[in-house]
């Protein structure tokens, strides 16, 4: 939903639903063409953009929608090459349609990332992967972020003043901010 009106009028307050939310209902529950085409027509909007947003999004592309697991494709996952392994394990326990992808799921720092019944995971075995899909565990989808250092970017900012006081104290070490 590049265009600015079809955004303010998708997140317009005083209307009773949001036109992103709407396609992502109707894509998840798999309708049907003239069910996005009534969308379009109650926003008084062309059918293109309901379409366009609609196959725009890897989640909600009709191709994907029967997707009951959806492995991470982003830089991290596919520069480790956990992911073709992952995949190939994932066919134990799904048909080849019901595996999708994502463009990134947020678990650059481990890799085997997945998302499974819309939690994200990533395992470091099997027997995890098996654990997550037999008995769908609660799971609190919180990012793990950690440094083996001082926290630069992570850290709470408590003052602005000093936090950019270390930057300039490191413009010129290269190597010390590497290591």
């Amino acid at each position: 939903m590049s265009n600015k009106n079809i955004r303010t009028l998708s997140s317009r307050k005083e209307l009773d639903t949001n036109l992103f939310e709407e396609i992502s209902k109707k894509a998840l529950g798999n309708e049907t063409q003239e069910s996005f085409h009534e969308l379009a027509k109650s926003f008084i909007i062309d059918d293109s953009v309901v379409f366009g947003t609609a196959s725009f999004y890897d989640f909600t592309r009709e191709e994907n929608r029967k997707n009951k697991i959806r492995v991470c494709n982003g830089t991290a996952c596919m520069t480790a090459r956990t992911q073709d392994k992952f995949h190939s394990e994932l066919k134990k326990h799904f048909s080849e349609e019901e595996i999708g992808h994502a463009a990134c799921l947020g678990h650059c720092h481990t890799n085997s990332a997945f998302m499974y019944d819309d939690k994200t995971y990533s395992v470091s075995d099997v027997s995890e992967l098996k654990n997550i899909i037999e008995n769908k565990p609660e799971f609190d989808n919180k990012y793990a972020v950690d440094c083996n250092t001082t926290p630069i970017l992570t850290k709470d900012i408590e003052n602005v003043g000093n936090f950019y006081a270390l930057a300039k104290d490191f413009q010129n070490k290269n190597q010390e901010v590497i290591k």
